[in-house]
């Protein structure tokens, strides 16, 4: 091992390193605390001439790895706002320090490297089985039933989605390398991991999980026609099924049964219709054949709850509504007397669709996808909708981008920036947005304008060009869970995010093959 610093170093580094990895999903505090315990050994081995040495067999990568972080310090140089400006650098410092350490610090092994993502993997699913817990022991609150991001209770889902997606693609190549029938356990993690992306309806989880199975049949069972084969037939049986089912969806949401705005209740007194309100569910008008009196008075010998208790800054009428028209039902006591008792039961507990009371959570998601859609078209609302807010998220940002395309408006000023743009809208609830473009590319190049984007492209690519390391496949399906990630989500925006993306490209680039 060396000296006897060496050998310290040695144990903090790795402890370190092993610390990082399991702590991104759990802890922010543990994350930082890591790094430092990494930057600590690589000063307690004090061997100036290795240092060296790692410089010059990796300045390369090294030069790409830091030009990623290197390229935001930049922007500062005519930024506005100084101080986001700084805060954002602070943030991407992992792209700097991560790759430094890995390269003039301690030589990492394929054991070592396979640890690190077994311990990554490991804290993700463990945060996912907590927020599992949690989200079924508040199960009948308000809240916790529509806020299904409470399955990830330390950084965000969609982060934690990533992890994830890594973690079963890992899986999968442990199935094809282990000889021992110990690998059949790693169907456990696998199923869970199906299980809860498909449960938190995680968008990121149903675009990147059949990516990742079409890369192992392509690179891993190329040699292996039976399985091929018949992995591929079952991948294009569920392709085939799941694209009637959205199409199905579509119809639904879509298609427009055109109500008619009648005159009175059966009882003689009139309806209220607002006209102007195009909302539907399943076709039919949200806001039309309302009588609300009798609605109330009905609902009372069904319900003890009171519909005008606020759910989410909101009372129940509008969830009422929604439903019944989900059934293609007036708003009156006769809609009210023709639900069951199951239907009052779902509106208590916040379901605005009889479509949500036997899909499953995959389903459920691809539905509001298409309802969010359809929401703002017919009714200008955004807010609230993941979808329909990153269209305007995404045409904002296009826009800031062509106003700055050349150096952009600098590190510090994407924020103000996005919010002066909001305040031009006409539209309320635009101009309430506080949010960035959601993609990380339209962020950077905003940011740094076609020069910084360049530069980030470049390294991208070049991470590709240059992998010569023995994990092809796991390089393969993290770059792909990595860049696609970033489509429709600030990645390097948050210390997860950055920490995901810096730990695991240098897990793998800079793996030491004589180790």
């Amino acid at each position: 091992m060396g000296t006897k610093n060496e050998k310290i170093g040695y144990y903090i580094f790795f402890t370190g390193l092993f610390a990082l990895s399991a702590s991104i999903s759990v802890s922010k505090f543990t994350t930082s605390l890591s790094i430092i315990l990494m930057a600590v050994a690589w000063l307690v081995k004090w061997d100036w001439k290795q240092k060296w040495e790692g410089l010059q067999n990796n300045y390369k990568l090294l030069l790409a790895s830091t030009g990623l972080f290197l390229i935001f310090v930049f922007g500062l140089f005519y930024t506005e706002d100084m101080k986001f400006g700084w805060k954002d650098v602070k943030i991407k410092t992992p792209l700097f320090i991560l790759p430094v350490l890995f390269t003039t610090s301690y030589s990492i092994n394929r054991k070592q490297i396979i640890s690190a993502f077994i311990l990554m993997t490991s804290s993700a699913i463990t945060a996912t089985v907590i927020g599992f817990v949690n989200y079924n022991l508040n199960y009948n609150t308000a809240s916790d039933w529509v806020d299904l991001r409470i399955i990830s209770p330390f950084i965000s889902l969609i982060r934690l989605s990533l992890i994830l997606c890594v973690g079963f693609g890992l899986g999968l190549w442990g199935l094809t390398k282990l000889n021992h029938f110990s690998k059949w356990f790693l169907l456990i993690p696998l199923c869970w991991i199906v299980f809860i992306l498909g449960y938190s309806q995680s968008l990121t989880g149903i675009v990147l999980i059949p990516i990742i199975l079409v890369l192992f049949i392509k690179f891993i069972l190329k040699g292996q026609k039976l399985l091929t084969v018949t992995l591929s037939a079952i991948l294009l049986v569920v392709f085939a099924y799941s694209s009637l089912r959205i199409y199905r969806m579509y119809k639904l949401v879509f298609i427009n049964h055109e109500d008619v705005a009648l005159e009175k209740t059966k009882s003689g007194v009139n309806y209220f219709h607002d006209l102007n309100n195009k909302s539907t569910e399943n076709g039919h008008y949200v806001y039309r054949n309302i009588n609300k009196n009798e609605v109330e008075s009905e609902w009372t010998k069904r319900s003890t709850l009171n519909l005008k208790e606020i759910r989410n800054g909101y009372n129940y009428f509008p969830i009422l509504y929604r439903y019944l028209a989900s059934k293609g039902l007036t708003k009156d006591s006769i809609g009210i007397s023709a639900l069951s008792n199951q239907d009052i039961h779902y509106i208590e507990n916040g379901l605005t669709n009889v479509f949500f009371t036997d899909c499953n959570p995959v389903s459920k998601r691809v539905y509001q996808s298409f309802w969010e859609i359809n929401e703002a078209i017919q009714s200008g609302h955004f807010r609230g909708n993941s979808i329909t807010m990153r269209f305007i998220f995404w045409k904002t940002g296009a826009k800031l981008f062509k106003d700055n395309w050349m150096f952009g408006v600098g590190t510090g000023d994407v924020n103000k920036s996005f919010l002066l743009e909001y305040g031009k809208s006409k539209n309320d609830e635009i101009r309430t947005f506080k949010l960035r473009s959601h993609n990380q590319y339209l962020s950077t190049g905003i940011a740094l304008g076609v020069f910084g984007l360049f530069i980030f492209l470049f390294v991208l690519v070049y991470y590709w060009s240059s992998y010569t390391g023995s994990f092809d496949f796991i390089f393969i399906i993290t770059q792909a869970v990595l860049i696609l990630g970033m489509f429709w989500e600030d990645t390097l925006e948050t210390q997860a995010g950055v920490t995901i993306f810096a730990l695991i490209t240098s897990l793998l680039l800079f793996e030491k093959k004589d180790c």
